[in-house]
């Protein structure tokens, strides 16, 4: 397999990602924008608690998916110091090849860490998506029933 094939599979698969973490973030803060939408005005009551659960849940599936960028960012950051290592064009490149190799070590260790946290935020992210949705189910079921 040639190495231009691998790095458009790789630029698609990061593509890919980013749409999908940002849906994601998009149907968390939609949904809170909803449920806030559809309680305006409502008097407080004992009832709400599931949607105020649905609300904090979905704040939290946004954390969880602001994280992951962040991890991610991360990681494409240690990718790239890791290929101008590998190709000695690093600004601050290590001057023996002993030195580049403990360097490359340390910047693939930070990869490793790095892309595990984005995977677990993503993981979190989710979900607490899923866990605000069937809050809010709850929230609509106990409504349904209190209006009939």
């Amino acid at each position: 397999m040639s190495t231009e094939y691998i790095l458009e599979l790789y630029k698609q698969l990061g593509h890919e990602q980013n749409k999908y973490v940002y849906f994601m973030l998009a149907a968390a803060a939609s949904a809170m924008g909803f449920a806030i939408q559809k309680t305006t005005g409502m008097r407080v009551a004992w009832a709400l608690v599931p949607i105020g659960i649905a609300i904090v849940l979905w704040s939290i599936s946004f954390y969880y998916g602001s994280l992951n960028r962040i991890a991610t960012n991360a990681v494409l950051h240690a990718n790239l110091d890791l290929l101008k290592l590998y190709g000695k064009v690093h600004e601050r490149q290590p001057p023996t090849t002993q030195t580049t190799e403990i360097a490359i070590k340390s910047t693939e260790e930070k990869l490793s860490i790095e892309n595990e946290k984005a995977a677990r935020y993503g993981i979190r992210q989710f979900r607490f998506l899923i866990a605000g949705g069937i809050a809010f189910l709850i929230w609509h079921i106990i409504e349904m029933i209190r209006v009939s």
